[in-house]
């Protein structure tokens, strides 16, 4: 006896560990001490993710543009311009780390620079941080870069924070939690101006300066970057500056000097001897105030200009001879798609990245967007989710419902026809059951067909907020009645036919209400694990991510409602059994109807995985029609990764949309796309005629 006890308290001795590591990490300890340890990981991953924004805009080492600044208000007796790449210095200069007079507003154009302006800042402030010691280090907040694009305006912005820090760093709720509510966490806010749609007019933006502007944000550092033109809007809108207490950078448009430096230091990077560089920069020094000057003073229409260079050098004459910033503008756009392409590996992925094909494929992405803003709808960005829109509406709707019709009915018809088979035993039930379930499958994928915009799902097990599971339940309830309904009629009507219309029909109704009942308490557990992966409060950590996600929402959501039911279902059956059975036999029916079960309750899993995955089913469906009509490539996730990392696109939240609404615009038209054939061998450029 001595020796059991004693490996009973050595097994769960053993067992001990593992659950006391498991419970640490769904609840990490959050004091002091361990706050501070946490905040340098966090720090570390924050560097990490800026470090790569940094090389995707090409703004780190030689590639950064000398922008700079001036400020309402002066930290030090200069008050000169100050370079961007040393704003993190300045703010350091406007008061102690965790003061509320570290507020700060950073203006400028689109295209400016905004972006850079808070990656400089961000690793500036860490820099800085990982200097002192470890007990003042404690005390320092982290800077970390949230897009603002994700919040509705309504909700808390404390909680909308600590849910960005979770899905992005991968906090846990109390960490993340703490950190913020000790101030440990400075908010560096991008793209205000990107929070609203045409129909918010900027209820949004407003919203969230209000929050920050009371307790108990008032009095808490905080960064915020927006166009000028839009803020000065909500400015006169709200009747104030915006963020009170803060101190105003407005970002300047590059001089002469500048443009001349940059585009010769990556003539000399790239080695070439082209007489193009040399005549565009000449140009741009002897003309300060022409077209073509004027153009590029615009940081990013200065990179389009390097980029156009080092593809096409012999565009130069063209470029000189433009006589207005619009014509300097249409000739760099045309060379966008031409300079991706040929930086562009040639492997199997991108094998059929022509410059034809490519334009057909921006195009086609642009004139979708109009669509939606023609409509009403969000015009500027598009999900992963909302692809299958450019493969045609009414026909993806049309191949959904099929699609679901096929996938839902044979099995659903199996369960009836395997309940039926258990209550007579015979293949008439099971054969009324098929028919049945066909019917049933055909409406199901009729009425989960032609909805028009299904939402990706994410099947998340930490996500705060504990009222999805209320609302799941209630989802479940509901559904279980409607299943039940539907099932008891079914069933009603098929043992009908063979125990009498009454008899039949009211052991249909109990039978329906019994799985129906089953079916939604599974379709409310697994509801409850789902989250919205398409809203913009960054649930998806990586926006190729979207479908990804979805897709693995269904097959868990299949898998779940298969065994739970077949399992549920088994125990509810031994259960209705026991009056007719001695008690020794129940686990044998349990095991005996589960069995049975297995098969049938594959029909509540492949729907309620197909409920689930509408998003999915519509987005690979979309891929497949793309392969017939070459509107979009096969695989759309790879290109619009492509175009982001080749410049035609960026991310917002979870979408993407191009780089600048005027490109946007300009691609719908008609364009050849080619900038124009190089000069024959040993002609001058200079022959070139100017693009009208």
């Amino acid at each position: 006896m001595a020796e059991m006890s004693g490996s009973l308290f050595r097994l769960l001795g053993a067992l001990a560990r593992p659950l006391m590591l498991l419970y640490r990490w769904w609840r990490p300890v959050s004091d002091r001490a361990s706050i501070a340890v946490l905040s340098d990981e966090l720090c570390a991953a924050v560097q990490r993710v800026e470090q790569r924004l940094q090389r995707e805009l090409r703004a780190s080492g030689h590639d950064f543009m000398q922008v700079e600044f001036t400020a309402t208000a002066r930290p030090v007796g200069d008050a000169g311009p100050v370079e961007v790449a040393d704003i993190a210095t300045y703010f350091e200069l406007l008061g102690q780390p965790g003061s509320y007079r570290r507020r700060l507003v950073v203006l400028g154009a689109p295209g400016s620079g905004k972006t850079v302006a808070a990656t400089y800042l961000v690793l500036g402030l860490l820099e800085a941080r990982q200097d002192r010691d470890d007990a003042p280090r404690a005390n320092i907040p982290v800077p970390v870069r949230v897009n603002a694009a994700g919040w509705d305006g309504k909700q808390d912005f404390t909680r909308w924070l600590i849910i960005r820090l979770g899905y992005d760093y991968r906090l846990r709720p109390n960490v993340a939690r703490e950190m913020v509510e000790r101030g440990l966490i400075l908010p560096v806010i991008d793209g205000l101006d990107e929070m609203d749609t045409d129909d918010s007019a900027g209820s949004r933006a407003r919203a969230l300066l209000d929050r920050l502007n009371r307790a108990p944000w008032r009095d808490r550092p905080v960064i915020v970057m927006c166009r000028t033109a839009e803020f000065s809007a909500i400015t006169r809108e709200r009747g104030d500056n915006g963020l009170h207490g803060g101190t105003t950078l407005t970002l300047h448009r590059l001089d002469t000097d500048t443009v001349s430096d940059y585009l010769t230091s990556h003539q000399d990077e790239t080695g070439t001897g082209h007489p193009g560089w040399t005549r565009v920069i000449t140009h741009i020094t002897a003309h300060p105030d022409g077209a073509l000057a004027t153009s590029v003073r615009n940081p990013w229409m200065l990179g389009l200009t390097a980029a156009t260079l080092h593809h096409t050098p012999h565009i130069a004459g063209r470029l000189i001879a433009c006589t207005t910033e619009t014509a300097v503008r249409d000739l760099l756009f045309a060379a966008q798609i031409p300079a991706a392409v040929a930086a562009t590996d040639e492997g199997k992925p991108y094998r059929d990245y022509t410059e034809d094909n490519v334009e057909e494929w921006v195009r086609a992405l642009a004139r979708c967007l109009q669509r939606r803003r023609d409509e009403g709808r969000n015009g500027t960005a598009i999900r992963l989710d909302e692809i299958w829109e450019i493969a045609g509406r009414t026909r993806i709707r049309i191949l959904h419902g099929l699609a679901l019709a096929l996938t839902f009915g044979s099995p659903f018809g199996l369960t009836v026809g395997a309940v039926i088979w258990l209550e007579l035993r015979g293949m008439v039930g099971v054969v009324a059951g098929l028919v049945a379930g066909l019917i049933a499958g055909a409406v199901f994928g009729i009425v989960f067909g032609i909805i028009r915009f299904p939402r990706p799902r994410r099947m998340v097990w930490n996500a705060s907020g504990p009222s999805r599971w209320r609302h799941g339940l209630e989802a479940g309830t509901l559904a279980g009645v409607v299943t039940g309904v539907a099932l008891g009629v079914t069933l009603g009507v098929a043992l009908g036919f063979t125990r009498g219309l009454a008899r039949g029909f009211m052991s249909g109704i109990e039978l329906g209400v019994l799985y129906g009942l089953v079916a939604g308490m599974v379709y409310g557990v697994v509801t409850g694990l789902q989250v919205d992966a398409s809203q913009e409060l960054a649930l998806v950590i990586d926006e190729r991510r979207i479908i990804h996600d979805s897709t693995q929402a269904a097959a868990v959501a299949t898998i779940a409602g298969w065994l739970v039911f077949a399992m549920a279902g088994g125990v509810m059956l031994g259960l209705r059994a026991l009056p007719d059975e001695s008690l020794s036999e129940f686990p044998r029916s349990v095991a005996r109807a589960t069995g049975i079960l297995l098969v049938p309750g594959a029909a509540v899993g492949l729907g309620l995985g197909a409920v689930t995955g509408l998003a999915a089913g519509r987005f690979y469906l979309a891929a497949l029609v793309f392969r017939f009509t070459k509107a979009m490539p096969r695989r759309p996730a790879l290109f619009l990764d492509w175009a982001r990392r080749s410049g035609l696109l960026r991310v917002n939240g979870t979408a993407y949309q191009f780089r600048h609404e005027t490109y946007q615009q300009w691609i719908q038209q008609p364009h050849s796309g080619d900038p124009g054939p190089p000069p024959p061998t040993g002609s001058n450029d200079r022959t070139e005629q100017p693009v009208s």
